[in-house]
């Protein structure tokens, strides 16, 4: 019975870290998902303030892939990602954390990382990615934006200047990095809400879920 019982319990043990490994792990890639830079962010911006330091994201998606796609079919085009991820992670430094958000599109988070220290490693990554040659397609480039965390700003803001910056590297001819500009691409405004007694409804529920 004690045998049994200790089989039945490690059986659950490695059922439940499998779950966990697929819930944060992209199926395809192997590498982090967008679930799981949502469930680390805040707490990775929030070590950022407490210790004054730098925090930094890169977003990259690969060049004219959907012509890869349609040219050489999905099954290549799995290859494709498959490998980008494998020679992106090999090139990252050891604190620097790979995700796939969706399609073609990544994203890197470098902790302790000025802007200056994300457009070295942004380059970097794409100098790599441009040199290495697939077996099919031959030469695969991304385009990259880069964006350092200002003072109390969002990661919704943070990624939307990011975002910005990689469209300005596709309209520029795309197999580039481009840098956010802080101060210039996005107004942003500070406001604070607050609920008063007088909006409450009785409900606790309904009165928690308002003063969210």
């Amino acid at each position: 019975i004690l045998y049994a019982s200790a089989r039945d319990v490690t059986g659950k043990i490695q059922l439940e870290q499998q779950l966990r490994k697929q819930a944060i792990r992209d199926e395809l890639t192997g590498i982090y998902n967008r679930h799981h830079l949502d469930s680390i962010i805040l707490r990775e911006m929030d070590r950022a303030d407490r210790f004054n330091k730098p925090i930094s994201i890169i977003l990259f998606d690969l060049d004219h892939f959907k012509r890869v796609n349609d040219t050489y079919g999905h099954q290549v085009g799995d290859d494709i990602l498959r490998g980008i991820s494998q020679i992106v992670e090999k090139t990252i430094r050891e604190s620097d954390i790979l995700f796939r958000i969706g399609g073609e599109e990544f994203l890197i988070l470098l902790p302790e990382t000025s802007m200056a220290g994300a457009m070295i490693l942004a380059e970097k990554v794409r100098i790599v990615l441009e040199q290495h040659i697939h077996p099919t397609v031959g030469g695969q480039t991304i385009s990259l934006g880069v964006s350092e965390r200002m003072k109390g700003e969002s990661f919704r803001y943070l990624f939307k200047r990011a975002d910005l910056a990689l469209y300005q590297a596709k309209l520029g001819g795309r197999n580039q990095t481009i840098a956010s500009e802080a101060e210039t691409l996005l107004p942003m405004a500070y406001v604070v809400l607050n609920a008063g007694k007088e909006w409450e409804t009785g409900d606790q529920l309904i009165d928690r879920q308002h003063q969210e």
